[in-house]
């Protein structure tokens, strides 16, 4: 008994033994690797060539915004050795290969990184170069799909980034590195003030599903952000037309927050002014044109129209807030009418579909006025549903003679100004509707039912365009109740009516 028990003993110490110097030999062999001069070496180089990338990518910003304050135009501005185009604007989308060309070396990272919402990004797999990056706060693609990121706003020369501060609107000094003015997970839409003191507001480019188009149910949309330009929807989701214009494809676009004021010569987008109406479709297509370029220099941005284009919105557009609006990143629930009957801009009722009323609530009421923004608080778009019905720049090509009676100037335009619609096989509502009905984005037939009734979402007005009535306007006015809404679309001949205005779009892009 003695001789087992000293046995057993013996044995027991000799596996502690061998479990000791196992991890004793591990430890070593963790610290040889780690103190490796070779991966030591290597580890210092992977930080130093990150670190230039960094200095680059904060030298091209601080680069961009002098030009952008100093009003250059692209074609002066030019890397010579790599003949890398600045185009004026602030471009925080700028890809990390781009950078590595101006760095002029450094190939071994092609494809490794990226610059998502403006910040350097690692996306490759090797599990030291993500620690090493880790370590100096370089973000790697695991974390970064664990972010919520949105393009960021693109700002032209005359424009500032501005940030609600509970009672009036700050400027933000450092838009490209301070993001603090916009939240898009928290439904705070980036804002941003010309120097006309017009405001708009940045829709970023997205995919999205509707759970069950073509219904009269109001429905929340499922929305992806998208980063850049990015084109391949998810399984099920279409990328929203919107952020197509033309052949160039956009990171967002700039809406304007309230309907349109002031004069044609002088558009202004500002709250609490009577929108400006009693003009043709015609006259709303050049007002919003000539804000480029005739009339360029009181917004800030000059009178070249270098990667500058303004617009009369178009029904995707329209479209594409709309969406977003009833997303999770949007009100979801209806937007509030503006029911002033003196057609201000940005007011609310005590309602969501109060009647008409002189005695309304500005844009900044926070109990009601926010309440008709597309987001429920400040952040959004305003006068989405009533106020004024507001023309878009689109229209039923079935050759009727208003078209170019009251609209020359939008039917006459090249295709990435307008939204144009089949004609039936004869032109009638239902038929003009139906010939449609494959038409993505634009919160007509995805989001309705039929061609005429109260038959799109929340009940809003459904009228499709037919024969001497082909343009397309949107969202009701103050005195159509529970008929207006975001989703309401009606059909007009394009002449001047006392009750339609407009709203401008403003697209920045260095490919413009």
């Amino acid at each position: 008994m003695k001789t087992n028990i000293k046995s057993g003993i013996s044995l027991i110490i000799l596996v502690i033994a061998i479990i000791i110097i196992i991890i004793l030999a591990s430890a070593i062999i963790i610290s040889v690797v780690n103190n490796n001069p070779i991966s030591q070496a290597k580890k210092m180089t992977f930080i130093n060539d990150l670190r230039n990338f960094e200095d680059e990518l904060n030298s091209y910003h601080s680069d961009q915004s002098i030009y952008v304050q100093k009003g250059y135009n692209s074609s002066s501005l030019q890397a010579d050795e790599n003949n890398i185009t600045y185009n004026g604007i602030v471009d925080s989308n700028k890809t990390i290969n781009d950078i590595i060309l101006l760095l002029g070396s450094n190939s071994k990272y092609d494809g490794l990184f990226e610059v998502l919402d403006g910040k350097l990004v690692y996306k490759g797999t090797d599990e030291n170069e993500k620690e090493w990056a880790e370590e100096i706060g370089i973000v790697t693609i695991i974390a970064a799909s664990e972010m919520f990121v949105v393009n960021q706003p693109v700002l032209s020369a005359g424009m500032t980034a501005k940030k609600w501060n509970g009672s009036s609107w700050d400027t933000v000094s450092d838009p490209d590195n301070d993001t603090s003015w916009y939240d898009y997970e928290n439904k705070e839409w980036a804002n941003a003030q010309t120097e006309d003191e017009s405001m708009w507001v940045w829709i970023p480019r997205y995919e999205y599903q509707i759970p069950t188009p073509h219904s009269l149910t109001a429905q929340t949309i499922a929305v992806n952000f998208l980063i850049n330009t990015e084109t391949t929807a998810s399984t099920g989701y279409t990328v929203h037309p919107a952020f197509t214009f033309g052949s160039t494809e956009l990171t967002g676009i700039w809406v304007a927050k309230f309907e349109a004021s002031g004069t044609a010569s002088a558009v202004d987008v500002k709250p609490g002014i009577a929108s400006l109406r009693s003009i043709t479709i015609d006259t709303m297509f050049t007002a919003c044109r000539n804000m480029e370029t005739i009339n360029g220099a009181r917004y800030g941005w000059g009178t070249s129209g270098t990667g500058i284009d303004t617009h009369l919105m178009k029904n995707t557009e329209w479209g594409a807030v709309a969406y977003l609006s009833s997303s999770a990143y949007g009100k979801t629930d209806e937007v509030w009418i503006n029911p002033n009957s003196d057609y201000l801009t940005g007011q609310a009722g005590t309602s969501v579909s109060a009647d008409p009323t002189t005695s309304t609530y500005s844009y900044d009421d926070l109990i009601y006025g926010i309440n008709a923004s597309t987001t429920g608080n400040i952040y959004g778009v305003y006068d989405m549903n009533g106020g004024s019905w507001e023309y878009t720049a689109s229209y039923v090509a079935n050759g009727h003679a208003n078209l170019t009676t009251y609209g020359l100037s939008l039917v006459s335009a090249i295709g990435q100004y307008k939204d144009v619609y089949l004609q039936g096989s004869s032109d009638t509502r239902l038929l003009n509707y139906s010939a449609n009905s494959d038409k993505k984005g634009d919160a007509v037939y995805e989001t309705s039912t039929t061609d005429i009734g109260a038959t799109s979402w929340y009940g809003d007005y459904s009228v499709m365009p037919s024969s001497s009535v082909p343009f397309l306007y949107r969202g009701g006015r103050a005195s159509n109740s529970t008929g207006a809404g975001v989703f309401s679309f009606n059909d007009n001949s394009g002449t001047l009516q006392s009750f339609i205005g407009f709203r401008p779009v403003l697209v920045l892009s260095g490919a413009l």
